[in-house]
């Protein structure tokens, strides 16, 4: 399990993001999409309960999306995909 977290790291990093700054993000979109649903206020610990869930939603969705591609790629060119 700690090497897939290890690739994950390595893969955010390559795009620019750290852990801890991809973690940031996720709370700030998480605390803004709240606002916008009409609560006052939070505090920390469901932002953060609700930044992992979006996390591992995005997450899974991009493993799935990559599944798709990687079995697609054999039936059509990239182009067809893109």
């Amino acid at each position: 399990m700690e090497e897939r977290g290890g690739l994950r790291r390595k893969k955010a990093e390559k795009i620019g993001f750290s852990d801890e700054q991809a973690s940031q993000v996720s709370r700030k979109v998480v605390a803004r999409m709240l606002l916008t649903m009409g609560f006052e206020g939070a505090t920390e610990v469901p932002v953060d309960v609700f930044s992992q869930l979006v996390s591992r939603y995005i997450c899974k969705l991009g493993r799935i999306l990559k599944v798709l591609t990687d079995s697609y790629k054999k039936e059509c060119s990239a182009r067809a995909i893109g």
